[in-house]
């Protein structure tokens, strides 16, 4: 792990970002390329738990009993 100062430094490789906000546009050209439903080499997109629209789901839509 790279070092700065002799403190260990984050870098975030690997995390997966969450957001609650409605108007979050995944296609936006500064996110698109990290999008995890995003395949560049295919140029297709997968939004099947890569991406959760919660409103209008109900409890029968639940996920997690």
């Amino acid at each position: 792990m790279p070092t700065m100062c002799g403190r260990k430094v984050f870098r975030g490789a690997g995390i997966v970002v969450a957001s609650q906000d409605t108007g979050v546009m995944w296609d936006h050209a500064a996110i698109k390329q990290a999008y995890r439903g995003w395949d560049s080499t295919a140029m297709t997109v997968t939004h099947p738990f890569n991406w959760l629209d919660a409103w209008g789901r109900t409890a029968a839509d639940a996920e997690c009993p």
